[in-house]
């Protein structure tokens, strides 16, 4: 045993015996880890420990107390685990929420009902994703649609939501991170749309809605798409 090994465990209280804690008696840190200096550079003392009798842990993988006691060098109460596992069986909000096996509306959170981030570390239930598509019709974008349009609202897995209204050259598509967020978007374009069709017209022209295309009628002329020029909607 070498020198600063000797100098280490000397600062582990074994007293409890092999099954129960060792404490760190050395410096703890505000999080309630023990540090430990060797060759000028610091290292956590449970990690140290942990090696010391085991051998080298993966740089990408972090020590787990499974006795809950941060301050404990005991290597049989340490555990190599990934980043992402050690904060799920930990007892802060991430691990609080992945322990429950329903969504705040009742779904189970099954295989097929539950939908990952891409980085894996955040669920949504697809059953309330499906609902709140279906559910727009209350939406602010839905009440700005003109006379006969249609709002459709998709998602790309792992992508962005679209919100889209209209067809062809007068259609507005939006797309943001959140469902919420693209409605939104889709309703600032809609609203910009109506102001822009209530400016004052040109001289005896009026706008084709029937076919939803820009362009304009003077007198009885029709459209280029051959639509009749609506009776009621005088620009």
């Amino acid at each position: 045993m070498t020198p600063w090994q000797e100098r280490f465990w000397a600062k582990v209280d074994k007293s409890a015996g092999p099954e129960a804690c060792w404490p760190w008696l050395g410096k703890l840190g505000t999080t309630g880890y023990g540090h430990f200096t060797v060759s000028y550079r610091g290292h956590p003392a449970h990690r140290l420990a942990f090696e010391l009798v085991n051998g080298p842990v993966p740089d990408e993988l972090v020590m787990d107390h499974l006795c809950r006691n941060r301050g404990c060098c005991n290597p049989a109460h340490l555990e190599p685990v990934t980043n992402r596992e050690n904060i799920l069986r930990g007892v802060g909000l991430p691990a609080v929420h992945f322990a429950k096996t329903h969504c705040p509306r009742g779904h189970e959170y099954t295989p097929e009902n539950t939908r990952w981030s891409r980085g894996g570390t955040t669920r949504n239930c697809r059953t309330c994703a499906q609902r709140a598509v279906r559910g727009y019709g209350t939406s602010a974008a839905e009440r700005l649609l003109p006379e006969g349009w249609e709002l459709r609202v998709s998602y790309m897995a792992g992508g962005p939501w679209f919100a889209m209204a209209g067809d062809g050259p007068w259609a507005v598509e939006t797309q943001d991170d959140t469902l919420d967020g693209a409605l939104r978007k889709l309703s600032e374009q809609l609203v910009l749309r109506s102001q822009e069709s209530q400016k004052p017209p040109e001289t005896e022209s009026r706008r084709c809605f029937s076919c939803g295309r820009a362009g304009f009628y003077a007198g009885d002329r029709k459209h280029d798409c051959g639509a009749e020029p609506p009776e009621t909607e005088d620009r």
